[in-house]
């Protein structure tokens, strides 16, 4: 229906008399001027596609020369000609990006099979309910993909510099609490957050994205652990690992999307993703010896906090929040996860100090 009203706004006003008369028509009638309608409809729409396309293509474009130019302003040199010797050979460095080439590749199926399924068992309808959470949920994942770039390169194997495990660590522990805090949020709002974000056509959303939530969790966590592997040329060891999860994610919408629906893919999607970081977290453990026992227990302090903080959010309210509701929630509830996690001593306050002070400084050195 939202995809049909979004094309009735693309109908010229000459054709909105149509509307009006088709009333005291039989129903034969009115199903063919309904049809004409939407043939109208998706020519002006395909017409407008070129165009954005090519919109999108020029942006992509102009941001990757900017990031060329920035990229050499920092480094004082081209990063493009006169780079040096390279110090693999040129078959290594083919046959590492052809591992990591299987890789992504499978990965993309996992993010897409989920919308495949649906839409092949429950027709398109389902799909955008699905998908919906999924862009809200790409964008909570951005404080562990930045992360990422940040520890991949320090544990790239040197022959003069060991990988910096315990840098690892501090940012495995750190997103771990972040995510925390925004599960904390979506599983206690989930309604209102898909309201606003979404808006109220995804009104179905709310459910799938709360069902979502481990997803949401780990969706921070996976890019941590998975670009120091890559970083340290152990794509081939990832390619099982993608391949289970796959794997895993079918099997699961197979069974449950025609019992369930949309829960039973959300079902796949989180059960899958747990596979895929835990197997990561293992590997890093048996390569480079990321310990394992400190994180359980940031892990399990850091759920203790959100569980608090998700039944403070109920108490606020979880449906129809007005403007004083979103604001004592997210302060309140900021507070209360950070009391929390103090009061467990999982960070101390010279940490949120220190935390809460670095990106001024970053920017300052800058």
């Amino acid at each position: 229906m939202a995809v049909a009203r979004g094309r009735d706004l693309a109908v010229r006003p000459e054709h909105l008399p149509v509307r009006r008369r088709h009333l005291h028509r039989p129903a034969a009638d009115v199903r063919r001027v309904r049809a004409d309608r939407l043939r109208i409809g998706n020519g002006v729409h395909r017409q407008h596609r070129p165009r954005r396309a090519r919109r999108r293509a020029i942006g992509y474009v102009c941001g990757a020369a900017l990031g060329v130019v920035a990229l050499a302003r920092f480094l004082g040199r081209s990063p493009l000609v006169g780079t040096g010797p390279s110090p693999v050979t040129r078959r290594e460095f083919v046959a590492y990006a052809g591992a990591l080439l299987i890789v992504v590749g499978v990965y993309t199926a996992y993010t897409q099979i989920d919308l495949l399924l649906l839409g092949a068992y429950l027709g398109t309808h389902a799909v955008g309910i699905f998908a919906a959470p999924l862009r809200l949920i790409g964008f909570l994942g951005y404080p562990g993909l930045a992360l990422s770039q940040a520890l991949g390169p320090r544990l790239a194997r040197h022959r003069d510099e060991p990988p910096e495990v315990e840098a690892l660590v501090r940012g495995i522990r750190y997103i771990i609490i972040v995510q925390a805090g925004l599960l904390a949020f979506v599983t206690a709002w989930a309604g209102p957050i898909a309201h606003v974000a979404l808006g109220s056509q995804f009104a179905s959303s709310a459910g799938v994205l709360r069902a979502l939530a481990p997803y949401v969790f780990l969706t921070g966590l996976g890019p941590v652990l998975v670009a120091p592997l890559n970083y340290m040329g152990e794509a081939r060891r990832r390619i099982p690992l993608s391949l289970a999860t796959l794997a895993v994610n079918v099997v699961l919408d197979i069974i449950l999307i025609p019992r369930i629906g949309v829960y039973g893919a959300a079902i796949g999607t989180d059960v899958a993703y747990t596979v895929y970081v835990t197997a990561h977290l293992w590997l890093a453990h048996r390569l480079i010896g990321v310990p394992v026992k400190p994180l359980a227990t940031a892990l399990g302090r850091s759920l203790g906090a959100a569980a608090l903080t998700g039944g403070l959010l109920v108490a606020i309210g979880t449906a129809d929040l007005s403007a004083a509701q979103w604001i004592a929630g997210v302060a309140l509830g900021s507070l209360t996860f950070a009391a929390v996690l103090v009061l467990s001593r999982e960070v101390t306050l010279r940490e949120f100090r220190s935390l809460a002070t670095r990106p001024v400084k970053a920017i300052r050195s800058g």
